[in-house]
């Protein structure tokens, strides 16, 4: 395994959230046919999905996503970042996707 893939398989496993603020990026921009996706957006879908996050913990996320090459920033201004996932970021999204949507059937065969 290369050390690109260890490292995003590290990071999907080992940081709370860290698939949170993914497939919440994936799911807004997916709804809203938009391809950038602030703080405050995601930060309400959770709250809506019984999922709090700090500003904080968001932020190393978000950074570490960036660092992945899953999403980028898009500066609104020169405090503030929007992100938009990147093809690979949607790639892995869809994979997460579908993987649950799979355990969703092995559940299904008890």
């Amino acid at each position: 395994m290369t050390e690109e893939k260890q490292n995003l398989l590290n990071y999907l496993q080992g940081h709370s959230h860290s698939i949170d603020v993914l497939l919440t990026s994936f799911y807004i921009t997916d709804k809203n046919k938009s391809s950038i996706v602030g703080w405050m957006e995601i930060k309400e879908y959770l709250k809506n999905q019984g999922i709090y996050i700090s500003d904080t913990a968001y932020k190393r996320r978000r950074n570490e996503l960036v660092q992945l090459d899953l999403a980028e920033l898009k500066p609104i201004d020169s405090y503030r970042n929007r992100i938009a996932l990147t093809k690979k970021g949607v790639a892995v999204a869809l994979l997460i996707i579908e993987f649950s949507e799979k355990l969703k059937d092995v559940e299904g065969l008890h």
